[in-house]
Protein backbone atom coordinates (compact mmCIF):
# COMPACT_ATOMS: atom_id res chain seq x y z
CA UNK A 1 0.00 0.00 0.00
CA UNK A 2 1.64 3.68 -1.10
CA UNK A 3 1.22 5.98 2.01
CA UNK A 4 2.61 9.65 1.16
CA UNK A 5 2.19 12.41 3.22
CA UNK A 6 1.97 16.17 3.25
CA UNK A 7 4.80 18.52 3.45
CA UNK A 8 2.70 20.43 6.48
CA UNK A 9 2.54 16.73 8.13
CA UNK A 10 6.22 16.15 7.71
CA UNK A 11 7.19 19.68 8.71
CA UNK A 12 4.76 19.38 12.12
CA UNK A 13 6.25 15.79 12.91
CA UNK A 14 9.80 17.13 12.28
CA UNK A 15 9.22 20.00 14.57
CA UNK A 16 7.72 17.66 17.47
CA UNK A 17 10.74 15.72 16.91
CA UNK A 18 8.85 12.64 15.75
CA UNK A 19 10.30 10.53 12.41
CA UNK A 20 7.31 11.00 9.91
CA UNK A 21 8.27 7.48 8.41
CA UNK A 22 6.78 5.58 11.62
CA UNK A 23 3.47 7.28 11.52
CA UNK A 24 3.66 6.12 7.69
CA UNK A 25 4.14 2.49 8.78
CA UNK A 26 2.15 2.36 11.61
CA UNK A 27 -0.67 3.83 9.82
CA UNK A 28 0.07 1.50 6.55
CA UNK A 29 0.10 -1.65 9.12
CA UNK A 30 -3.67 -0.21 10.49
CA UNK A 31 -5.04 0.04 7.42
CA UNK A 32 -4.13 -3.46 6.50
CA UNK A 33 -6.22 -4.45 9.40
CA UNK A 34 -8.86 -2.72 11.62
CA UNK A 35 -9.51 0.15 14.22
CA UNK A 36 -8.39 -2.87 16.80
CA UNK A 37 -5.42 -3.90 14.49
CA UNK A 38 -3.25 -1.00 16.02
CA UNK A 39 -2.89 0.32 19.65
CA UNK A 40 -1.82 3.80 17.43
CA UNK A 41 -5.62 4.36 15.57
CA UNK A 42 -8.95 4.43 16.49
CA UNK A 43 -12.23 5.09 15.14
CA UNK A 44 -11.80 6.10 11.46
CA UNK A 45 -14.87 8.65 9.99
CA UNK A 46 -15.60 10.30 7.09
CA UNK A 47 -17.50 13.38 8.37
CA UNK A 48 -16.51 16.83 9.17
CA UNK A 49 -18.85 17.84 6.41
CA UNK A 50 -17.35 16.39 3.89
CA UNK A 51 -16.73 13.95 1.14
CA UNK A 52 -13.20 13.46 0.33
CA UNK A 53 -11.36 13.98 4.25
CA UNK A 54 -11.47 11.09 6.55
CA UNK A 55 -10.11 11.52 10.10
CA UNK A 56 -9.25 8.88 12.49
CA UNK A 57 -8.89 9.00 16.04
CA UNK A 58 -5.02 9.00 17.36
CA UNK A 59 -4.21 7.66 20.88
CA UNK A 60 -4.37 10.95 23.23
CA UNK A 61 -0.94 12.30 24.14
CA UNK A 62 -1.78 15.25 26.93
CA UNK A 63 -4.72 14.05 28.30
CA UNK A 64 -4.60 11.50 31.24
CA UNK A 65 -8.59 10.17 31.49
CA UNK A 66 -8.88 10.37 27.44
CA UNK A 67 -5.97 8.37 27.68
CA UNK A 68 -7.44 6.09 30.71
CA UNK A 69 -10.22 5.46 28.26
CA UNK A 70 -8.85 4.43 25.43
CA UNK A 71 -6.68 1.84 26.88
CA UNK A 72 -10.14 0.38 28.41
CA UNK A 73 -11.16 0.46 25.01
CA UNK A 74 -8.43 -0.97 23.46
CA UNK A 75 -8.73 -3.66 26.31
CA UNK A 76 -12.33 -4.47 25.69
CA UNK A 77 -12.38 -4.19 21.90
CA UNK A 78 -15.30 -4.50 20.18
CA UNK A 79 -18.31 -2.76 21.01
CA UNK A 80 -15.97 -0.42 22.90
CA UNK A 81 -14.07 2.59 20.79
CA UNK A 82 -11.14 3.90 20.44
CA UNK A 83 -11.72 8.02 20.38
CA UNK A 84 -9.93 10.79 21.54
CA UNK A 85 -9.43 14.72 20.91
CA UNK A 86 -6.45 13.89 18.82
CA UNK A 87 -7.63 13.45 14.22
CA UNK A 88 -5.23 12.34 11.73
CA UNK A 89 -7.06 14.19 8.33
CA UNK A 90 -6.02 11.71 5.34
CA UNK A 91 -7.83 10.56 2.07
CA UNK A 92 -8.17 7.86 0.16
CA UNK A 93 -7.01 7.84 -3.28
CA UNK A 94 -7.50 4.54 -4.73
CA UNK A 95 -5.30 2.19 -6.14
CA UNK A 96 -3.61 4.46 -8.15
CA UNK A 97 -2.66 6.79 -6.01
CA UNK A 98 -2.66 5.15 -2.65
CA UNK A 99 -3.25 7.17 0.73
CA UNK A 100 -2.39 10.52 1.71
CA UNK A 101 -1.34 11.60 5.16
CA UNK A 102 -2.71 15.29 5.12
CA UNK A 103 -2.17 16.79 9.03
CA UNK A 104 -2.52 16.13 12.76
CA UNK A 105 -5.05 18.16 15.06
CA UNK A 106 -3.47 17.44 18.58
CA UNK A 107 -5.42 17.28 21.91
CA UNK A 108 -7.23 18.71 23.15
CA UNK A 109 -8.46 20.62 20.20
CA UNK A 110 -9.59 18.14 17.44
CA UNK A 111 -13.66 18.34 18.60
CA UNK A 112 -13.42 21.81 18.49
CA UNK A 113 -11.58 22.44 15.32
CA UNK A 114 -14.88 23.83 13.33
CA UNK A 115 -15.18 26.46 16.01
CA UNK A 116 -13.18 29.20 14.63
CA UNK A 117 -13.11 30.73 11.00
CA UNK A 118 -9.35 29.91 10.87
CA UNK A 119 -9.89 26.40 11.39
CA UNK A 120 -12.76 26.24 9.15
CA UNK A 121 -10.54 27.78 6.39
CA UNK A 122 -7.46 25.20 7.31
CA UNK A 123 -9.93 22.68 7.15
CA UNK A 124 -11.20 23.69 3.71
CA UNK A 125 -7.85 23.58 1.98
CA UNK A 126 -7.35 19.96 3.53
CA UNK A 127 -10.38 19.52 1.26
CA UNK A 128 -8.98 20.58 -1.33
CA UNK A 129 -6.10 19.15 -0.48
CA UNK A 130 -7.59 15.71 -0.01
CA UNK A 131 -9.69 16.29 -3.79
CA UNK A 132 -6.65 17.36 -5.88
CA UNK A 133 -5.32 13.83 -4.46
CA UNK A 134 -7.75 11.68 -5.14
CA UNK A 135 -8.25 12.83 -8.60
CA UNK A 136 -5.30 13.90 -9.88
CA UNK A 137 -2.20 12.13 -7.25
CA UNK A 138 -0.96 15.43 -6.28
CA UNK A 139 0.22 17.37 -3.07
CA UNK A 140 -0.78 20.78 -2.10
CA UNK A 141 -0.60 21.51 1.20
Amino acid sequence: MRVRITQALEDQLVAERLDPNVLISRFSEWKVGDEYSSYFFGKDALGLNTSVLRHVHMIPLHDAEQLANWNRAWRRRPPARKTSDRYLFYCNGGAQHGHLLIYIVGDPGAHDFLSSPETRQLLAAFEQCADQFIHFGTIKV
